[in-house]
């Protein structure tokens, strides 16, 4: 319920119907608390099938040699960050040569 103006104003707010087991009208609650996400854990793994490809060399290279100036943890996290979107890209192109 409400416009896209109303909505611009409190993109945090949503309307909830609630249940009355004694009654034929419900009621709506409004929450304009703010939204949060869930921050979904995952466990990096590395997918043999990226050894095909050319450029793996260049991009573990690359992410390593871009965090230089970092302990060995947050490089490790930094390059696998960078390899898991990397791979994404790579999977996406597996699918199409697939259909090919």
């Amino acid at each position: 319920m409400g416009n896209v103006r109303w909505h611009e104003l409190f993109p945090n707010a949503r309307l909830l119907n609630l249940v009355a087991p004694t009654s034929d009208h419900n009621q709506i609650m409004l929450d304009n608390s703010p939204i949060t996400f869930a921050v979904k854990n995952y466990q990096f793994r590395f997918e043999n099938k990226w050894l095909e490809q050319k450029d793996i060399g260049t991009v573990i290279q690359k992410s390593w040699d871009g965090f230089v100036d970092c302990d060995i943890l947050p490089r490790l996290s930094a390059t696998a960050g960078i390899l898991f979107s990397w791979g994404r890209h790579i999977q996406t192109g597996f699918k199409e040569n697939k259909r090919s």
